[in-house]
């Protein structure tokens, strides 16, 4: 069997100093920004440009949003208001609200100043098997944003493009361990924003292996009401979705797998472990669709509903996903 071999170097990106990981014979590469919360900037197949980035880096440093794949933490989503409470801990987002991004109904969205995250890369290296970025961010009372999520935690992101029986593919391995006196909700997500290239967005075949969708109010907050659902694979045409999910139907081995086709291309986004959740969001009018593996619904850290995952001090929570182009 010929061994690939894979490639990490620095590169930048609008500015802003980039960690790329590339294998040449199977044509992928991607670039990650461990300054501006590890957000990824770049995912190309055979030249073209796999991502939607929808505004500047900086932009997306400075005003928080989404962009590219965008690690939305310390929650995914929306919530339904400004204060929460955990674990007897009560929590008020009024005092740093402009370390918050708001969705057009004002409600906080995709977390606390994701861009302004500055996360200290460990390993970096290519090699004959994979090429790997490990970054590490310790959230505790030094931090800017603690005041919003005052529940100490180290995070650890273990990047890695390697190969597959049809080409590479990208891994995307997050693990949050709990480092102070109190629990940790685990509510994070991932918010990847992908197009393709010269296919018209009518054509577009769109698989999504779900089996139960949440009711969502006018704010689109889940209302506490859930459907069996089943989406039959098939082109998108002007179909449009902004849904959360769970019961989400897996293979034999575990994973479950959302496609988007079209091209002769096919792209993957497999929930590998620790994603139950998923939201499907294709806007009218815009070439892009989003696969986002999370933790947990929609609104969860303020109601508590579903049950959230939590951590005891000294406990550990690992997630995967991975991102398949053949």
């Amino acid at each position: 069997m010929t061994l690939m071999k894979y490639t990490a170097r620095e590169t930048v990106f609008q500015g802003y100093n980039t960690c790329r990981l590339e294998c040449q014979d199977a044509e992928l590469a991607a670039e990650f920004v461990p300054s501006a919360g590890m957000v990824g900037v770049s995912l190309t197949h055979r030249g073209d440009e796999l991502l939607v980035l929808g505004k500047t880096l900086r932009e997306y440093v400075e005003g928080g949003g989404t962009l590219g794949i965008p690690f939305l933490h310390p929650w995914g989503n929306r919530l339904g208001s400004d204060t929460y409470q955990f674990d007897g801990t009560e929590v008020d987002l009024g005092p740093i609200t402009s370390l918050v991004a708001r969705d057009p109904n004002g409600l906080p969205i995709h977390g606390l100043a994701p861009g302004r995250k500055a996360w200290t890369i460990q390993e970096f290296q290519g090699g004959h098997t994979c090429a790997r970025l490990v970054t590490t961010l310790d959230w505790n009372m030094n931090s800017v944003t603690f005041a919003g999520f005052p529940f100490a935690h180290r995070l650890e992101h273990v990047v890695t493009l390697a190969g597959t029986a049809s080409g590479a593919g990208l891994s995307i391995e997050t693990t949050v361990t709990a480092t102070g006196p109190k629990r940790v909700p685990v509510v994070f997500g991932w918010h990847p924003y992908f197009q393709l290239p010269g296919v018209e967005r009518d054509d577009w075949i769109v698989n999504a292996p779900v089996g139960r969708r949440y009711a969502l109010n006018e704010k689109s907050l889940p209302t506490g009401e859930r459907t069996a659902v089943t989406l039959e694979k098939g082109r998108l045409g002007g179909q449009v979705y902004d849904d959360v999910f769970d019961d989400l139907k897996s293979t034999a081995g575990g994973q479950t797998g959302f496609t988007l086709a079209g091209g002769g291309r096919t792209i993957e986004v497999r929930f590998e472990v620790g994603y139950g959740y998923a939201i499907v969001w294709a806007p009218e009018g815009r070439d892009l669709i989003c696969f986002e593996p999370m933790t947990a619904p929609t609104n969860a850290l303020t109601t508590g509903w579903p049950a959230l995952t939590t951590l005891a001090p000294g406990e550990s929570y690992l997630a995967r996903f991975a991102i398949l182009v053949t």
